[in-house]
């Protein structure tokens, strides 16, 4: 056995140089075969990348081949964990424990394990067990967190206090908590810990809002929400608040609340997001068609018509098939803008031609734009081609998109018009064959009863 490769593919693990002992292995291999070293060491390998299945798979094959024990256990059971198949991972971790053979140095972490093994399988009972053992051998904060958790869990409520005892002190741990008391439903332990935190009101609103939007009160978290923005001034409480009002049926409020939205300072650093909030809380409130176009109008006059709020402003003006406004705001391109927002334009606005009918622009947008490899593109071109009369395009794009219902239509009436009934039935016949084997295939279940009609008609 060559011991110094073995030292070699030790040493690059604990450095966690993972490609460099992969590579070793490979020539460990060849020179001892898979062995009990090369099955532990590849499977550290695998749970440095977190290629969980691949350790599943590897130390399956190895158990198949006799080699076993509290090692190859352990590492199966970090694999199920990170699998998240906590109960078979429990199954070889109690396997790691009754063996006998198990480093003492090694059964904190195999009592922590099994204690989230057991939060998982929601067995709360065996985690505290668990967790109260491994406090006998090492106090750490995260044992306490999650053994208080699980007396919560409980509703062992005194216990989890004195698990969390000292946790409140330290921030992440803080937050942690305060996160897991939102999603408990008693709320008058959320306010015992709100005040040992000493919360400040603002976060003590946020924190309730949570709260109530996890126990499906949208109307109580809108409150809190709206008392939240009078503390601190910020256009995603208040379009939160503006949502919520309106999905529980209180369109007055969240209009007027929308109003102090529009009146809100734009933050010049990002006015897409004022853009996005504003119309995410105008697709809500439902304004007649006049003002919401009144609306859109404001919201680019607020952020100064910057590219960003365009975009935003034509796909809500698309959306709701505002064409024609959609069509006037992306008719001039700003120059220099980023290959992102450039292709957004002018995917936009190729939409907005279609939308309105404007098909040779659309045809010639499309053609500076090409992205021959996306099926939309090419949807869109056979569209543009068919309605400006260049048939043969709109065949050869319909036909590289079948299995698709608007494709179907343009190759059918394509060839239906060159009077080759023949083909136009074989396009019927294998968007039949593809909705058999219930294929999505956009819109031709509204227009294939049409094209037979016109088949027949044709034949006729």
């Amino acid at each position: 056995m060559d011991m110094l490769i073995q030292d070699q593919i030790v040493e690059l693990l604990e450095d966690e140089c993972l490609s460099d002992a992969a590579a070793l292995l490979e020539k460990y291999l060849r020179l001892e075969g898979k062995d009990e070293f090369y099955y532990l060491a590849s499977s550290d390998v695998r749970l440095g990348y977190e290629d969980y299945e691949g350790v599943i798979t590897l130390l399956e094959e190895a158990m198949d081949t006799g080699i076993s024990g509290p090692l190859i256990w352990e590492r199966m059971a970090d694999a199920k964990i990170g699998a998240d198949e906590y109960e078979s991972a429990r199954s070889y971790l109690e396997m790691v424990r009754d063996s006998g053979e198990m480093d003492p140095g090694d059964e904190p972490r195999i009592l922590f394990d099994l204690g989230r093994c057991a939060i998982a399988a929601e067995d709360y009972r065996q985690a505290v067990q668990h967790f109260e053992d491994l406090l006998l051998e090492e106090d750490n904060p995260e044992t306490r967190f999650l053994l208080g958790m699980s007396y919560g869990e409980l509703e062992q409520y005194d216990r989890m206090d004195d698990a969390f005892l000292g946790l409140l002190a330290d921030p992440e741990y803080k937050e942690r908590i305060m996160e897991y008391m939102v999603y408990q439903d008693n709320p008058d332990v959320l306010v015992d810990y709100m005040f040992r935190s000493q919360l400040p009101e603002f976060d003590q609103r946020m924190t309730f809002s949570q709260f109530w939007l996890y126990h499906d009160s949208p109307l109580e978290a809108a409150e809190e929400l709206e008392e939240a923005f009078a503390l601190r001034r910020e256009p995603e409480i208040l379009t939160s608040a503006v949502i919520l009002y309106a999905q529980c049926g209180k369109t007055a409020k969240a209009r007027r609340l929308f109003r102090q939205l529009m009146a809100l300072d734009v933050p010049s650093q990002d006015p897409e997001l004022y853009a996005g909030l504003s119309l995410e809380a105008l697709e809500v409130l439902e304004y007649g068609e006049k003002t919401c176009r009144g609306f859109v109008r404001t919201i680019l006059a607020r952020t100064g018509h910057s590219p960003e709020a365009v975009l935003c402003c034509a796909q809500f003006c698309l959306n709701h098939v505002f064409s024609d406004m959609a069509y006037e705001l992306l008719q001039n391109q700003p120059e220099d803008l980023e290959s992102a927002l450039s292709a957004q334009w002018s995917e936009l606005k190729t939409r907005a031609c279609l939308q309105a009918e404007f098909y040779q622009e659309a045809y010639h947008c499309l053609k500076a734009n090409p992205a021959p490899q996306d099926r939309l593109y090419r949807k869109n071109l056979a569209i543009a081609s068919y309605c400006t009369g260049r048939s043969r395009e709109a065949l050869t794009e319909s036909l590289a998109i079948l299995p698709d219902g608007i494709g179907a239509i343009i190759a059918f009436l394509v060839y239906d018009e060159r009077g080759e009934q023949e083909k136009a039935a074989d396009v019927i016949r294998q968007m039949r064959r593809a909705l058999a084997k219930e294929e999505p295939i956009e819109d031709l279940s509204n227009f294939i009863g049409f094209l037979e009609e016109i088949a027949g008609k044709t034949a006729a």
